[in-house]
């Protein structure tokens, strides 16, 4: 598999990405301008930076993809926990203690409290 795999990516430079700033229009200013830029995640999951966020973007066949954000605050996760975070402040917190809070406030059936 090692030997198939060498010989399939003989010859293509590799892989980079770049930060840049997400602009309102849905482009990016990194060491240069995207245009069209797309917002890649995991099926189901639509997102949208907001404008000023630093985003990963990575150079696909399509053109730009941009493959996340860098967090600018430090949330006091822990590891494995997710904090889904909406920019008009709305959230979703997933602890690893099962608890699921929405807004900040525990869901009655999620786990300790």
């Amino acid at each position: 598999m090692v030997w198939l795999t060498s010989r399939l990516l003989r010859g293509r430079a590799a892989a980079g990405g770049e930060y840049a700033c997400v602009l309102p229009d849905g482009c990016a200013l990194g060491d240069s301008a995207y245009t069209g830029v797309r917002f890649s995640g995991p099926w189901g999951l639509s997102w949208r930076p907001p404008a000023g966020a630093r985003a990963v973007l990575v150079q696909t066949a399509r053109g730009p993809a941009c493959v996340g954000t860098v967090e600018t605050e430090s949330a006091a996760l822990q590891e494995g926990e997710l904090l889904l975070q909406a920019q008009g402040g709305a959230s979703i917190y997933l602890k690893n203690n099962g608890q699921v809070l929405i807004n900040g406030t525990p869901v009655a059936g999620g786990g300790a409290t």
